[in-house]
């Protein structure tokens, strides 16, 4: 990408961050557009996170004097949809248990039903509310954030995989080079590098 905008100089007003990042943007929106179509089909966008789950009182710092206990867990920046969460799964850790993650709304209705064997999840900012506690649980999802997709032991965030099908690659790269071109009108500079050391 930095040979194609020509930034290759030590003069190159990019870092390798800004390059990185602006190809995890573009990479995140193709896959935003995926999602809100047929969805997505590779496996290699999603990453598995085991979280723990902890139980709160809903009513929690409101003027409400009951005490009613759910079920959450912190979840960090999913990547959504129009249609919604973008996850493959989302339950136990044996996946004998697995939830729907649905609107507010839809949860409100479909988890007062009684008989009904399906698990409900709603995303309400960080915390994701489930319908059965569970000690933990696995999300397999889509993610939006540096550090929930960052594998153990990379040096750097640059050297993380961004999980992405092949036949986005080559859209990423060039969404990523339309979105940093416009930033890139700077004059050549054509005095060479002085060492300042000698």
């Amino acid at each position: 990408m930095r040979n194609d905008l020509k930034e290759h100089t030590q003069d190159s007003v990019y870092y390798n961050r800004h390059l990185w990042n602006a190809f995890w943007t573009a990479s995140r929106l193709l896959l935003q557009r995926e999602a809100d179509g047929e969805g997505i089909k590779d496996m290699r966008s999603f990453k598995s996170v085991i979280l723990d789950t902890e139980e709160v009182n809903k009513y929690e710092g409101t003027c409400v004097p009951l005490e009613c206990a759910v079920c959450r867990v912190k979840l960090d920046k999913p990547l959504m949809s129009k249609k919604g969460m973008v996850y493959h799964f989302v339950g136990s850790i044996d996946m004998h248990t697995e939830f729907k993650v649905v609107s507010p709304q839809d949860f409100k209705v479909k988890a007062g039903i009684k008989g009904v064997r399906v698990n409900y999840a709603y995303l309400e900012g960080d915390y994701l509310y489930l319908s059965k506690c569970t000690p933990c649980i696995k999300v397999i999802a889509v993610f939006n954030d540096f550090s929930t997709t960052n594998t153990k032991g990379s040096c750097s965030i640059l050297d993380s995989e961004i999980g992405i099908p092949d036949y986005l690659i080559e859209g990423s790269l060039s969404l990523a080079k339309q979105h940093l071109l416009p930033t890139l009108s700077k004059a050549y500079d054509h005095t060479q590098n002085k060492n300042t050391l000698t």
